[in-house]
């Protein structure tokens, strides 16, 4: 959002599904969006993307996929596909299935690796301690919508409670210390 002059593009080697062109369709950057049909194992379509003027770049595993241990291993050389065409120091946000992979991903040079399995096993982890920890986080990540029900029930009150989102905001420095009170009448 703070860079319009920013562009995004999405190199695929599958059609993309219908869902993610609707999901597309809604961002307000959908203007600024490209999809390149190929691969990154591929310097022409590398080339097409223009990515030795990125300033990152992101590679998503297939969290449905049968074998993990693949589909990192298609990751790592997505990414040291990347970083090699790269004339500039890109930096790589990675995915990964399975934390035995994370260091190797990491080593490659990634700025960033997310282990799958690992960030599921610490939602499950912090619930034992935090009960209720994983339904929060995930009715964060996803939007929903109140349907209808009996407004003195337990279900809508939840339900009312899942349309809230957290946004992160980066505050002027000239609000640092004041109280949510002071600083919300200033606005």
């Amino acid at each position: 959002h703070k860079t319009p002059n920013t562009h995004i593009i999405i190199i695929h080697d599958k059609p993309m599904s219908k869902g993610l062109l609707d999901f597309i369709r809604e961002q307000s950057t959908h203007n600024r969006l490209y999809s390149i049909k190929g691969s990154v194992l591929d310097d022409n379509t590398l080339v097409r993307a223009d990515t030795v003027k990125a300033k990152a770049c992101f590679i998503l595993a297939n969290k449905k996929t049968k074998n993990p241990n693949e589909e990192d291993a298609k990751n790592i050389l997505r990414a040291f596909s990347v970083k090699n065409h790269s004339q500039t120091a890109v930096k790589i946000y990675a995915q990964v299935m399975l934390p035995e992979n994370k260091l190797l991903m990491e080593q490659l040079g990634a700025h960033f690796v997310v282990c799958v399995t690992e960030l599921k096993w610490k939602i499950l982890a912090k619930t034992c301690s935090c009960k209720g920890f994983s339904t929060l986080i995930s009715n964060m990540y996803k939007n929903n919508t109140t349907p209808k029900c009996e407004k003195d029930s337990w279900l809508y009150e939840y339900l009312r409670g899942v349309e809230y989102e957290i946004y992160d905001v980066v505050f002027p420095q000239h609000s640092y210390g004041l109280h949510f009170r002071d600083y919300s009448m200033q606005l």
